[in-house]
């Protein structure tokens, strides 16, 4: 199996600080973690590998070792952190730190759950140290260098061998989480290799993502032809494409010298033309709306304001934890439907839908859209509600300046009327869809479905 990606190299480090006990999600209770040793195998008494608690005379460490240089792919063995309560995770990961030795890097995986986006993934490597050969090295892992936001929720941690096709070995002891000692369990786990596939504690993650290229298509789905504008913006970190034609060819600009706004037409669904795929690879960061480019206020032709479609691709130019996003805004108003289908990839794009449950609800999705009515569009994973710049509230949101006429979506046909700002509860944080960009790949279409029931059919 091919390596982990690396976020740093960690040698020798102090011993962490001693901080609060975490809790239990939801409950404000201490949480007892426990760590055990694993093999991933067809067989719990595979030839190939040994994990479990041994005696050195002065300490109980765990022992991993790969006895064979060619073990079948899909298995690995290592240690794995857990609540010893199954339905409970780890709420505020400040540290994890343990004493290590051996002949072989390890490899640290630490999953966890971020507050506004979704099921994430840290990585760290930790290196043999020549210095100390034949001593246990003391080594510190915190959330600021793997990344991990402030307010997280760890579900597990995992310790394996970075490479699994060759022999050698490591020890592991006095593993300690925000400085509090984590318990030994003696028993070996035994998780069952299926189909060479990746399993266990590593699932999905047990062969790491090699970049690719995710490819951007738009479509008019609708019985007549429309005006798409697309906008484009800059992505921190990145030289993203700041041209729409670069993107697709067919584009106008909206005014000379602005190369970043443009607008095609696009026939009615199923004529030549109807669908565009992008032939660039660049890093992109786009909407697309109907009928006028995404502003703040309402217009003549369209009272209720603009929804847009939104995408971030190809930005693994941001760094090991850059994210693919996906969302559809009606933030500014309504006057469009659209719908986004993603098609291959190496990693379905997700979202967390309900935090109440612990672990929190995620959502994994391959399709979805707005709806045609204000009212219509709360608790939708990928949507935006009306005003909602937060997804559960309107903090910082920019307002029509003075002279302009802000979206009025509280009209009769609203049936209720729903005002500004009227926000999905903050249990649900689904309004953006993400995945790992350097798991990108496949295609992700943006569709027009048609213009919204303010436009199309006032009730």
């Amino acid at each position: 199996m091919k390596k982990f990606p690396k976020l740093c190299v960690l040698l020798s480090f102090a011993c962490a600080c001693t901080v609060g006990m975490m809790s239990l999600a939801g409950a404000g209770a201490p949480v007892n973690l426990v760590a055990s040793p694993f093999i991933t195998a067809e067989k719990p008494n595979s030839k190939h590998f040994l994990s479990s608690v041994v005696s050195t005379g002065k300490r109980n460490p765990f022992l991993v070792k790969t006895n064979s240089s060619n073990p079948p792919a899909g298995t690995y063995p290592g240690v794995i952190l857990t609540s010893d309560d199954a339905n409970s995770s780890l709420l505020g990961l400040d540290t994890i730190s343990f004493s290590y030795k051996g002949d072989t890097a390890v490899e640290a995986m630490i999953e966890y759950y971020s507050p506004e986006r979704s099921h994430q993934k840290a990585f760290a490597s930790i290196q043999p140290s020549k210095a100390v050969k034949g001593e246990f090295q003391k080594v510190l892992l915190d959330k600021t260098r793997l990344g991990i936001p402030e307010r997280n929720t760890v579900s597990k941690v995992v310790f394996s061998p970075s490479s699994h096709s060759q022999k050698g070995k490591f020890l592991i002891d006095d593993i300690q989480v925000n400085g509090n000692p984590v318990k030994k369990i003696l028993d070996t786990v035994f998780y069952s290799a299926q189909d060479a596939a990746p399993s266990g504690p590593l699932a999905a993650t047990a062969t790491s993502c090699t970049a690719s290229t995710t490819t951007l298509t738009v479509e008019n789905w609708y019985s007549q032809p429309v005006v798409l504008y697309m906008q484009l913006q800059p992505i921190g970190g990145c030289s993203a494409v700041q041209d729409v034609q670069a993107v697709f060819p067919a584009m106008t600009y909206v005014s000379s010298g602005n190369t970043t706004l443009g607008y095609m037409t696009l026939p009615a669904r199923g004529t030549p033309g109807y669908s565009v795929t992008s032939s660039n690879t660049s890093p992109i960061s786009a909407n697309f709306s109907q009928g006028s480019f995404n502003q703040l206020c309402g217009t003549n032709l369209y009272p209720q304001g603009i929804n847009v479609a939104e995408c971030t691709l190809n930005n693994t130019c941001q760094g090991v934890n850059a994210q693919e996003t996906l969302d559809i805004s009606l933030v500014n108003g309504l006057n469009s439907k659209f719908r986004w289908t993603i098609t291959g990839g190496q990693q379905q794009f997700n979202t967390v839908v309900d935090t109440r449950p612990t672990p929190p609800k995620i959502a994994y999705v391959k399709q979805f859209e707005n709806k045609a009515l204000f009212g219509q569009n709360f608790k939708i994973a990928g949507v935006f509600p009306y005003g909602c710049t937060n997804c559960t509230n309107n903090s910082g949101a920019e307002v029509c300046p003075p002279g302009g006429s802000p979206a009025s979506p509280a009209t009769s046909w609203q049936n209720p009327p729903y005002p500004y700002g009227s926000c999905n509860p903050t249990w649900f944080l689904g309004c953006n869809l993400s995945r790992n960009a350097s798991c990108n790949g496949g295609s992700v279409i943006c569709k027009y479905l048609g213009p919204a029931a303010s436009i199309a059919s006032p009730q």
